[in-house]
């Protein structure tokens, strides 16, 4: 790297971590300085061992299936389980998928293969067609609705088939008489019943397992996943902080894309292993620097061509630890019924929430988290500048301070309803009217419910803390696309810090 094409690369590296402390931090990095810069050209070596796997894949249609002469049918449960094995093991054995995929991956690009991608599937199955025991190759099933009678009793008439009036008559002495007539039932026309809706009056329905064809068939077929692993197995220098930088962001398969560009690449199959060793080699611009902000210092590293930034000195989490402690001693001082405490308590969780990394530390919060090791792969999307421990103790300060303005927001919201209620009801009882005192009491309790959640939300949304209600409703509805919810927009006029 020439001196200018160094110096160059040293100002977009050095915007680069500046905007990446003032994104993940609250701090406006007004006061950042660097030291010790070094610009330097590396050359790394990336191994990706794809391996193919072969498994069966299974699954039943209704109705007997068609399937070419290659194919293989068994006459029975035993032998269908017999066949699908042979099958699969003929395919593990199938040398051309290993040999189709190294020129797959030769004349595509690098990082095509990521965790266990579907390589299609082999072209002969195993088909057994035996009878439905849903319906027992009837195609039919006795109607639940009507037990198999096919109609209802008519509840108009309650099954009578007529219905009956009486007519009082007074005469003018006072004497009533009564007069009882019958009519036949207009529902049922008098028989008593009406046809049942759900199977049409036949007391049957289609079997749902079998969808009226009596035969289900099962089909194995071999499938073929490929399983890539990305490794970085040498550097051009054995400087720690490239290591450490190239370990962060070493499992991107898509490494050529963002960080360097291939020098030279090279396939190699072994087919009895039924894997392909892939070896690319990549030049790459590093940046390294000492970086210092308000009395931290820690080491940056910056590399490749879209100037990526890798927290080699923990300088990120030195930043933003005070605001953790701030927060966890607000915790510490709430008591019951404390108001003030937890009022306070929501203006530092509203500062730690402005820091990036604790957005996403929210964001992306496992669906369990007992221990440090649930947070290494969150340490990892940040690209290691939080630890797994900080992440542990982050979040579970969230939730707690989530429980904390919950339980504390019902509390003063119940403690006034009852209040409210019992003035009300005294109210109505010294005016002798009972009734109302119940129905004024009622109509408190839940208007003083709805205001209390309404003031739960309110005072989570002010804090930022809804982001791990969000995460829980997530979770129970299994939604994972709604991770990519954007963060909330940081208040950049806060540069003290958090003490």
């Amino acid at each position: 790297m020439t001196s200018t094409l160094a110096a160059n690369y040293a100002d977009s590296a050095a915007k680069e971590v500046l905007d990446f402390v003032e994104r993940s931090t609250r701090f406006i990095a007004e006061d950042l300085r660097f030291s010790e810069i070094q610009c330097s050209d590396v050359s790394f070596r990336v191994e990706v061992l794809h391996k193919i796997r072969c498994s069966l894949a299974e699954n039943t249609t209704a109705g007997r299936v068609q399937h070419s002469s290659d194919d293989l049918v068994a006459a029975s449960g035993a032998e269908y389980k017999t066949l699908s094995e042979s099958l699969r093991t003929e395919a593990t054995g199938n040398h051309d998928v290993i040999s189709n995929l190294a020129k797959n991956i030769l004349d595509g690009h690098y990082g095509q293969y990521i965790d266990d991608t579907n390589y299609g599937s082999y072209q002969r199955s195993v088909y057994f067609t035996y009878t439905c025991p849903t319906c027992s190759g009837a195609g039919n099933v006795t109607c639940d609705s009507c037990h198999g009678s096919g109609n209802h009793t008519c509840s108009h008439c309650g099954g009578m088939g007529s219905t009956s009036e009486t007519h009082w008559e007074t005469d003018h002495r006072g004497n009533s008489t009564s007069t009882t007539h019958s009519e036949t039932c207009t529902w049922c026309m008098g028989s008593g019943h009406t046809t049942c809706s759900n199977c049409g009056g036949s007391g049957e329905v289609t079997c749902s397992t079998c969808k009226g064809h009596s035969e289900l068939t099962d089909t194995a077929t071999p499938a073929y996943v490929v399983n890539s692993r990305y490794s970085i197995c040498e550097a051009s220098t054995d400087d720690r902080d490239v290591d450490y930088a190239l370990s962060v962001r070493a499992h991107l398969p898509t490494i050529d894309e963002y960080l360097a560009s291939i020098s030279s690449r090279n396939i190699e199959t072994r087919e009895e292993l039924q894997q392909i060793l892939e070896q690319v080699s990549f030049a790459c611009p590093f940046f390294r620097a000492i970086v210092s902000i308000n009395g931290n210092s820690g080491k940056m590293v910056v590399f490749g061509e879209k100037c990526l930034v890798s927290d080699a000195g923990c300088l990120i989490e030195n930043l933003v630890r005070p605001d953790l402690a701030c927060l966890q001693n607000a915790l510490s001082r709430i008591r019951w019924f404390d108001m003030p405490a937890m009022l306070y308590a929501q203006k530092i969780g509203r500062l730690f929430m402005e820091s990036e990394v604790h957005q996403m530390a929210i964001e992306y919060a496992p669906s369990f988290g007992n221990s440090h090791d649930d947070y290494n792969d969150i340490a990892d999307r940040l690209a290691k500048s939080l630890s797994p421990e900080y992440l542990h103790s982050a979040v579970s300060s969230m939730e707690r301070l989530t429980s904390t303005i919950n339980g504390e927001t019902q509390r003063a919201a119940w403690t006034i309803a009852l209040l409210v209620v019992g003035v009300t009801m005294v109210h109505f009882v010294l005016l002798d009217s009972y009734f109302m005192a119940m129905v004024a009491a009622l109509g408190v309790g839940l208007l003083s419910g709805a205001v209390s959640q309404l003031l739960i939300k309110i005072q989570l949304r002010r804090t930022g803390a809804q982001r791990l209600e969000d995460f829980a409703v997530r979770r129970k509805t299994h939604r994972p696309g709604l991770l990519a919810l954007p963060w909330r927009k940081r208040q950049p006029s806060i540069k003290t810090s958090s003490s």
